[in-house]
């Protein structure tokens, strides 16, 4: 579900995505949403959490020599136990 709620935020905008549409582009019920998110907000909340968590972790980042942050982390983590 998160990925169907990426894809049209992606498309649309956070501000722009409605629970329907999300599931709709899942291929489940609303009901199945809210099951799990409470609110568009939770929803909300939970995608820019995802994000934060997966997405930006394995992007390569210019400030860190066009290392993701995990390589950057696991790179230092290793200098400093040396």
């Amino acid at each position: 579900m998160l990925d169907a709620t990426l894809e049209l935020v992606n498309a649309h905008g956070l501000d722009g995505v409605t629970v329907a549409e999300v599931a709709e582009r899942a291929g489940v019920h609303e009901t199945s949403i809210y099951r799990r998110w409470r609110t568009r907000e939770e929803l909300r909340l939970a995608i820019v959490v995802w994000i934060e968590k997966t997405y930006h972790r394995r992007r390569r980042q210019d400030t860190l020599g066009r290392l993701t942050p995990i390589e950057f982390e696991t790179l230092h983590q290793a200098a400093h136990a040396a």
